[in-house]
């Protein structure tokens, strides 16, 4: 876990969308991360692509916490949607 991560920690379930944003750009300030202006694509851009330990770029804006009740199927669909 980076030293700059506050809201995700050890053991947090979480999923990560196919595109990683950068969380600063007015695209990514207005609520369309989608939209990116620096979007970074995980299996294109680095190792590890959708590996179980990856690195992510600003895992505070990209991680998504699932709740117990979501099994990791229904949140890899979850994810192709964002």
């Amino acid at each position: 876990m980076g030293r700059d991560v506050k809201n995700i920690k050890v053991g947090d379930r979480v999923t990560i969308p196919f595109h990683e944003s950068d969380g600063t750009c007015p695209q990514c300030r207005d609520g369309f991360p989608n939209l990116c202006d620096n979007a970074i694509m995980a299996p294109q851009k680095r190792p590890g692509g959708w590996a179980e330990y990856v690195t992510v770029v600003n895992a505070d804006f990209n991680c998504i916490k699932l709740p117990d009740e979501v099994d990791m199927l229904s949140a890899s669909a979850l994810v192709a949607a964002i």
